[in-house]
């Protein structure tokens, strides 16, 4: 039995999802020479990917990772992530997730458990030395891309089942990533008491100050930051600063506008301080960043 706590209210950035629409399943393939160079990447949606076939490095701020078929890793909430394909062909399964879906999902008879912890743990990519484990996280891969496209109830039912027992998975597999102690039910009403601050970041182009945000929220400031913290497993300071990176990469694609006007967009102190931050989360310059992705685009991406 699963039991969704309500009230939560986020607003979405890039993939348009929300509690009807939780989750994004995507297939990537690849094929031909290596690619030039890595990719980064950073995005509100919680990541889970697994390779299918061949051999992909994963970059994490802590170190980089080499995935071959049947490992997994998983992203946070706009935590900074690359890619870059080292054996060709190469397939992976790329699931978005929205974050209150995972923080909502309590199961009563298990307390205990919680989706959102094998991604917001140290742990980014998840090895199954059994085999049989292996084989069934491709298993439930490929069945979830089968229906991935099928808007039937009982296939979007199916989805959410699968993409638990997918999750499952990775909890299992994992060293010490389930809170033992952790009181599920009462991080899903704490997700409610931050949402207003989520949508005061979501709703502004400029920067937001901690002071703000608990008044959003009818916390103190000492209360507010701590239960950010707690529950996102990130400081509202970055969280707000990278929301505005991350717009400023979305504009670097979506106009021709110089990158001096999207930095006074996005409220960033002038064309250095967004430069510099690129560097930071992206690797790379905002044009390089506009160049590559164009680039990128071009590569073999399904989506459904």
């Amino acid at each position: 039995m699963i039991a969704k706590q309500k009230g939560i209210i986020y607003k979405k950035l890039a993939y348009s999802l929300s509690e009807e629409n939780p989750f994004q399943i995507m297939e990537d393939t690849y094929s031909g020479s290596s690619s030039e160079y890595p990719f980064h990447d950073m995005h509100f949606e919680n990541e889970l990917g697994i390779a299918l076939k061949g051999k992909v490095r994963r970059f994490f701020p802590e170190g980089r990772y080499d995935c071959s078929t049947g490992d997994a890793w998983t992203c946070g909430i706009w935590e900074p992530h690359g890619m870059k394909v080292l054996e060709k062909p190469c397939r992976m399964m790329i699931i978005v997730i929205w974050p209150p879906f995972l923080a909502n999902t309590f199961f009563p008879e298990a307390p205990t458990i919680s989706l959102l912890s094998a991604f917001t743990h140290q742990q980014k990519v998840f090895r199954f030395g059994d085999p049989s484990r292996r084989m069934n996280l491709l298993s439930l891969s490929e069945q979830m891309i089968r229906i991935a496209g099928d808007r039937r109830p009982i296939s979007l039912v199916r989805k959410r089942i699968l993409l638990t027992n997918l999750i499952l998975c990775l909890l299992e597999s994992g060293r010490n990533i389930i809170p033992r102690n952790a009181k599920t039910s009462e991080t899903c009403k704490l997700y409610s008491r931050i949402s207003p601050a989520l949508d005061l970041v979501f709703n502004s182009k400029s920067q937001i100050t901690i002071s703000d945000a608990a008044r959003k929220c009818s916390m103190g400031e000492d209360q507010f930051t701590r239960t950010f913290d707690s529950i996102m497993g990130i400081s509202f300071a970055e969280f707000a600063r990278r929301h505005r990176i991350s717009g400023a990469a979305n504009a670097l694609l979506s106009s021709d506008l110089p990158i001096k006007d999207i930095a006074d967009e996005w409220g960033f102190t002038d064309q250095s301080h967004m430069h510099r931050l690129f560097l930071k989360y992206y690797s790379c310059s905002p044009n390089e960043y506009r160049t590559r992705r164009e680039r990128t685009n071009r590569g073999l991406n399904k989506e459904y």
